[in-house]
């Protein structure tokens, strides 16, 4: 068992104050103009859930170990988030954001939000996963 925190296994979870994060280094000189185009389209389809600019969209992918893997996980989002509002219609503003959140939520292997029913859940479950 670790005697301190610097002795943490690296797969262990530990809960810090969102206040106390801060971006981490550039680790890549650029994306390739496939992953800048993908990008912009993530952009756009959650553009109301997205950092203020693209620019500081494309410097998080910049900041991740594997920006390929990231634009993937943020395409299935953006997808996912899509095809659910397609199927159902129009949301009011905050049924949208609940819906974001979720899918986030979702995306880290998170547990289902309180405010989405089950249903809901295992609908958007489906089509994250390709199943729908």
């Amino acid at each position: 068992m670790p005697n301190s925190d610097d002795e943490r296994d690296e797969g262990e979870r530990k809960w810090v104050n969102a206040a106390d994060l801060r971006p981490g280094p550039i680790q890549h000189e650029g994306l390739s103009e496939d992953q800048i185009q993908r990008a912009k389209a993530v952009f756009a389809a959650l553009q109301p859930y997205m950092p203020r600019s693209f620019e500081q969209l494309e410097l998080n992918f910049l900041r991740d170990a594997e920006p390929e893997s990231e634009i993937r996980v943020w395409e299935n989002i953006a997808y996912a988030f899509q095809r659910f509002k397609q199927k159902h219609g129009p949301m009011a503003d905050a049924e949208e954001a609940s819906l974001f959140k979720a899918i986030l939520l979702m995306s880290m292997c998170g547990p289902k939000p309180d405010s989405i029913p089950q249903a809901q859940w295992d609908e958007l479950v489906a089509i994250y996963e390709g199943r729908e």
